[in-house]
C-alpha cells in the first residue's frame, strides 16, 4: 500500500505537471520508497522541512518545474513553493515544562494520524511542529495543551532557521573492522550484542535504507541512523592505530 500510494503521486506529478508528495514517512518507509524509485526516470527528493529532519515526505517534481537536481528541489521546498506541509510554532506559558513525549502524546490525543506530523523540535519556549497543510487549522485551534503546559500557536515560514537543529560533535573512534555492528557499537556506546540486536530488529538505517545485515561494510560518507538514538555520518577514515585498529572521525548529531 505504501509503494502503491507513492506510485500514484509520481503519476499525478507527471500527468498534472505539479509537485506532489506522500505524507510524512519514518526511516524504514523512506528506505523502502528510495529502493523502489531509485531507477525511475523522474526527479524526487526526501524533504522534512530542514536538513537534519528524520521524518520526511517524498516529493515528486514534474518536467520544467525549475529544479534539475534533488538539491534544487529541496531549495524550492524550503522557500515554501509547492510544499505540502507547514511549520507551526507553539509557545508555552513561562513556568511550565513539556518534552517531546508530551507534545506528541497531545497531538495523537487529538485523533491525528502519525503520518500527518513530521518532526517535533522542542525549544526552550515551546516547540516547532511540521504538519501536512490539511490539518493546519485543526492543530492551531485544538492543540492548546501538552502535559501541564498551555500553548499558543502560529504558522511560521519553512525557511526560518530551526532552533536547536544542526548541532553536531565530531568524535574519534577506533574499530577492529568496517562492519556495521562494530561501528554502530562504537558510535552509540553499545555492546556488540546490543548493536547486532538493533540491526536485526530493523532499527538501523544506512544512507536511508534499512540495514539488516550485521556484516554490512561501511565507507566514508555513509549516514547511519539508529532509531531513538540519532544520526551520525562517517566523515573520514583517518588511518590505523599502532594496534592495527581503524581510526575514524564521526560527525554525530546531538
Amino acid at each position: 500500500m505504501l509503494i502503491s500510494a507513492a506510485e500514484d503521486k509520481m503519476r499525478q506529478s507527471q500527468e498534472q505537471y505539479a509537485v506532489t508528495s506522500t505524507n510524512f514517512l519514518d526511516e524504514r518507509e523512506q528506505g523502502i520508497l528510495l529502493d523502489r524509485f531509485r531507477k525511475e526516470d523522474c526527479l524526487y527528493v526526501l524533504f522534512g522541512g530542514y536538513d537534519e529532519a528524520q521524518r520526511r515526505a517524498l516529493f515528486f517534481f514534474p518536467p520544467y518545474s525549475g529544479a534539475e537536481t534533488p538539491m534544487e528541489g529541496a531549495e524550492l521546498l524550503k522557500k515554501g513553493e509547492d510544499c505540502t506541509f507547514v511549520r507551526l510554532r507553539f509557545t508555552k506559558d513561562k513556568f511550565s515544562t513539556a518534552g517531546h513525549r508530551d507534545y506528541l502524546g497531545a497531538l495523537m490525543g487529538l485523533g491525528l494520524r502519525r503520518e500527518m506530523i513530521g518532526d517535533i523540535i522542542v525549544t526552550d519556549g515551546g516547540c516547532d511542529i511540521f504538519a501536512v497543510k490539511s490539518v493546519k487549522k485543526f492543530i492551531l485551534e485544538n492543540f492548546t495543551k501538552a502535559g501541564r503546559a498551555t500553548l499558543k500557536g502560529e504558522e511560521i515560514p519553512l525557511s526560518q532557521q530551526v532552533q536547536g537543529s544542526g548541532k553536531t560533535e565530531t568524535i574519534r573512534i577506533t574499530a577492529a573492522s568496517m562492519r556495521l555492528d562494530v561501528i554502530l557499537a562504537q558510535i552509540y556506546r553499545l555492546s556488540r550484542n546490543s548493536a547486532a540486536e538493533s540491526i536485526e530488529k530493523g532499527l538501523v538505517f544506512v544512507n536511508d535504507s534499512q540495514a539488516l545485515k550485521c556484516d554490512m561494510r561501511l565507507s566514508e560518507g555513509d549516514k547511519i541512523v539508529l532509531r531513538g538514538k540519532g544520526k551520525a555520518i562517517m566523515e573520514e577514515v583517518s588511518g590505523a592505530t599502532k594496534k592495527g585498529r581503524i581510526a575514524l572521525n564521526i560527525k554525530k548529531f546531538v
